[in-house]
């Protein structure tokens, strides 16, 4: 049997022969290729996309202790404000005064005369007087 395979190839071409088997190594590569390398690359590939994409999102996020004192400051700045809105002078008469000179300027504000406030008579709700 061998014989008879040995006077078939003395037959053909050399180059023929040659040809064919450079040819079988070339396919052989491509399939190693398909099966065991096509995939890990293809992983590869997109690991590296994931990294650029994080390196872009990291370098247009504000810088964190920047953010941290300009939202400390807003919140100061919102305290402060809130602090001034709700001080009440302790007196009555304060009150009343207080009350008249913000009564006042928002009339001002829309060009409207304030002649007077008269206070109407104390009357007990559950906890305080009204």
């Amino acid at each position: 049997m061998m014989e008879r395979l040995q006077q078939s190839l003395d037959k053909l071409n050399p180059t023929l022969v040659t040809g064919m088997m450079v040819f079988i190594v070339a396919l052989l590569a491509f399939e190693g290729w398909m099966l065991a390398l096509r995939k890990p690359f293809a992983e590869y590939q997109q690991v590296a996309a994931s990294e650029a994409s994080l390196k872009a999102s990291l370098s247009q996020a504000p810088d964190q202790a920047s953010e941290l004192g300009r939202l400390a400051a807003e919140l100061r700045q919102l305290s402060d404000n809130l602090s001034g809105q709700l001080h009440l002078p302790a007196a009555d008469d304060k009150i009343a005064a207080s009350l008249m000179e913000a009564l006042d300027r928002s009339a001002a504000k829309y060009n409207v005369r304030l002649s007077g406030v008269k206070p109407r008579e104390r009357r007990p709700v559950s906890v305080f007087e009204e």
